[in-house]
């Protein structure tokens, strides 16, 4: 009897969805701000282009500057699929999820973005340049 105890605490905590909750809450129709490195390949133009988020945040980090109000924000994974044009993958810091501006939870890693578009140029604290995007929840 205790083997089987042993081995169904083992499955509820290894099984993906039957751990404790995420701490993170996105929902389709959410939007998800980001910023890359300036040059980054984030979009072709499709209407069809989609983001996902492939990992957990790699950790956080401080986006002070002209991009964004002083606070940690998660550092992701994201690969870009371009139906016309193929796929490449970046790292982005996670700005706002839906209304949570700073400090927001990461983003769950299989999230797809879709409607993706620019918002804007932006400086880190070192005079890095950057583009701000915008997408929504699929």
């Amino acid at each position: 009897m205790r083997v089987f105890g042993f081995i169904f605490v083992t499955l509820i905590v290894a099984t993906p969805g039957l751990g404790p909750p995420s701490a993170s809450a996105q929902s389709p129709g959410d939007s998800v701000m980001f910023i890359v490195p300036a040059g980054t390949p984030v979009q072709s133009g499709d209407a069809n282009d989609v983001a996902i988020f492939t990992t957990r945040p790699l950790g956080l980090i401080g986006a002070v500057g002209a991009c964004e109000f002083p606070g940690d924000y998660p550092l992701q994974n994201v690969v870009f699929v371009h139906p016309a044009h193929g796929a490449n993958t970046a790292t982005v810091i996670v700005l706002s999820v839906g209304s949570t501006v700073l400090s927001p939870a990461p983003v769950r890693a299989g999230t797809r973005l879709e409607q993706i578009s620019g918002i804007s140029s932006c400086s880190g604290p070192d005079g890095s340049a950057y583009e701000k995007w915008v997408g929504t929840v699929r």
